[in-house]
């Protein structure tokens, strides 16, 4: 990892602003680096830079083998960044900015140093960008074409969902009986709604005593130990951490319960029956197109978690344990995404070279 000191990298022709962090979560530098993979398939992965605030978000690229760049700057104070971007040297670069803490100011002083697209999940306000990426699927085309009067430049829908392969072609059967749940709520958790739903779900009289909960505990979940602690007294309860392997998770839980961010899409990919919630403002769309055309959406957790917690009870006492309902959700979710998405934007990051 690099501690910036007036360091050269001259050589970089593709550069992810991104940051992930036990504030934030880890859903903006993941979605990154998903699509950088991609990119590495087409490019060479020298070419390739992660440019983040802090060390805990270098590391995160680091292991997944990119090249970090540590500015040691606040993630939510970006323009005071911009002093250091002339020490990098960087020229005609195609720059991918991810994060909720942009302003016009710092997305027009980037383009100084070459292309700049932005991943958009919130489409209130129109930048002064080269191009702009929601892969959401409430993305609506009208309220961009009202921003930008040209949506050529505007990538929109899940077409470009960027989903790990692990994703793609996974077999997946629905059962006649819920045994086994999924619970993810992304990588910090700091309402510990995972555990508070895994309390309440298993002293439920009406859900079946012996369904066996899977709780993914994110790098930053600050209740970590304590859910540990909770699966060394349970015997239906399991924990995992720094999962390598999400895909093969999924394909054996038979409904799971998620916060409405890029885990729906890969859910949606495999075609696992879920019920989203939202704990965050750039949850709130998502979860309620959903709860519209898909699935169940339980609600807000973070302005109110015991409807939240009881809407969660109600469906899988009811509607999920209908396996037809549940084949239907399979049937809308596979619809929605074809698993090519961090391809097409690799694509379009890579047109911008040209």
């Amino acid at each position: 990892m690099l501690v910036i000191d007036i360091i050269i990298f001259m050589n970089k022709e593709y550069i992810f602003r991104a940051d992930g962090n036990a504030h934030i979560g880890v859903g903006h530098i993941m979605r990154c680096l998903t699509i950088a993979d991609a990119l590495a398939d087409k490019v060479a992965r020298e070419a390739i830079l992660f440019v983040c605030s802090d060390t805990d978000s270098a590391q995160i690229a680091e292991k997944r083998g990119y090249e970090a760049l540590v500015l040691d700057t606040d993630y939510k104070e970006m323009e005071a960044e911009l002093k250091l971007w002339p020490q990098l040297s960087i020229n005609n670069a195609v720059i991918l900015v991810d994060s909720y803490y942009i302003t016009d100011s710092y997305l027009k002083a980037l383009s100084d140093y070459g292309k700049v697209i932005l991943m958009d999940d919130m489409q209130n306000h129109s930048y002064s960008v080269d191009g702009v990426i929601n892969y959401n699927i409430f993305a609506d085309s009208d309220i961009y074409q009202r921003l930008y009067h040209d949506t050529d430049k505007c990538y929109l829908g899940c077409a470009y969902a960027p989903i790990r392969k692990q994703f793609i072609d996974v077999k997946y059967v629905v059962k006649s009986k819920i045994t086994d749940i999924l619970i993810t709520t992304g990588g910090a958790d700091s309402l510990n709604i995972a555990g508070t739903l895994y309390d309440s779900l298993n002293n439920t009289s009406a859900i079946d005593s012996s369904i066996n909960y899977h709780i993914v505990s994110g790098i930053f979940n600050p209740f970590y130990n304590e859910l540990k602690d909770k699966e060394a007294l349970a015997g239906n309860l399991r924990i995992y951490h720094n999962v390598s392997n999400m895909a093969e998770l999924m394909q054996k839980c038979d409904v799971a319960i998620t916060a409405a961010g890029s885990t729906v899409y890969e859910l949606a990919a495999i075609g696992v029956p879920m019920i989203t919630l939202s704990y965050a403002d750039n949850q709130v769309a998502g979860a309620e197109y959903i709860g519209q055309h898909i699935a169940t959406n339980a609600g807000k957790y973070d302005k109110d978690p015991q409807s939240v917690i009881n809407n969660i009870k109600a469906a899988l006492i009811d509607e999920y344990s209908d396996i037809e309902y549940r084949k239907l959700c399979k049937q809308k979710e596979n619809k929605l995404v074809d698993g090519l998405g961090a391809n097409r934007i690799a694509d379009i990051l890579i047109s911008y070279k040209l």
